[in-house]
């Protein structure tokens, strides 16, 4: 049996520029880039900037947001533990949505959890591939194989 990761989200983006400078957005101001004529504009609620394209090396978002551990936000913990076809959810609110999508979006399973705070969830039916897990305070990804 496996835990599966529960973070909370990121709450940057991170532009990493080819001279070794990391400019942070927070995602709070809505930061929105449009790639055009080999410029990047990034625009935000505080701030509008364009960089050359060729001056940025990468961008990324801020913290993890998969690994293995308890789940733990705002005084809230849960866990999901994934064994074969079985997504199992423990410790989490009663009624709380459980969501699933697939790559491309989609979703595929909606549930809530039960009255005890658990719920399973049989996987059997869904393709193989990768896949995102959203809960009310949670999201995190998991590989069907």
């Amino acid at each position: 049996m496996a835990a599966l990761a529960v973070h909370a989200q990121p709450t940057k983006i991170l532009v990493w520029l080819v001279t070794g400078e990391q400019v942070a957005y927070n995602l709070a101001d809505r930061p929105k880039m449009v790639v055009k004529n080999d410029n990047v504009h990034l625009t935000t609620t505080t701030a509008d900037i364009v960089y050359a394209a060729k001056d940025i090396k990468k961008v990324t978002f801020d913290g993890q947001t998969d690994g293995i551990e308890q789940a733990t936000m705002a005084g809230k913990t849960g866990e999901a533990t994934l064994l074969q076809e079985l997504m199992t959810f423990t410790g989490f609110k009663p009624g709380e949505a459980v969501r699933i999508f697939d790559a491309t979006g989609r979703l595929t399973v909606s549930d809530a959890i039960n009255s005890d705070g658990s719920l399973t969830i049989t996987l059997s039916g869904l393709k193989q591939g990768v896949y995102i897990v959203k809960t009310q305070y949670k999201s995190f990804k998991f590989i069907k194989k």
